[in-house]
């Protein structure tokens, strides 16, 4: 889980459930949100007014607890909630940056 800055919740690294590949990333939340992020990231000003599209693969049990939020400083989208119907479900957010992102 390189790369990743854990902002609330717990996480652990989940070698028995998984999508595909050798783990995926258990994100609990408990009370409060699970908020996984991206550890570092370089902006760039070419990024404004271009869409950009994330996908993730989620499991969760409960509805409405589940989704990938993409933005930037200015403004954010995101996903449906998963279903909660306790499978993998391919979450999608698409975002385009503003002209006065930062």
């Amino acid at each position: 889980l390189t790369n990743w800055t854990l902002a609330a919740g717990t996480l652990d690294r989940e070698a028995t459930t998984k999508y595909s590949g050798n783990f995926s990333a258990k994100l609990t939340g408990g009370a409060d949100n699970g908020i996984l992020q991206p550890a570092t990231f370089t902006w760039n000003n070419k990024y404004r007014g271009r869409t950009f599209r994330l996908r993730a693969w989620c499991k969760c049990s409960s509805a409405s607890k589940a989704y990938i939020r993409l933005g930037t400083d200015v403004t954010s989208d995101d996903s449906a909630y998963h279903t909660g119907g306790g499978d993998w479900e391919q979450l999608t957010v698409t975002h385009t940056c503003r002209d006065d992102a930062t």
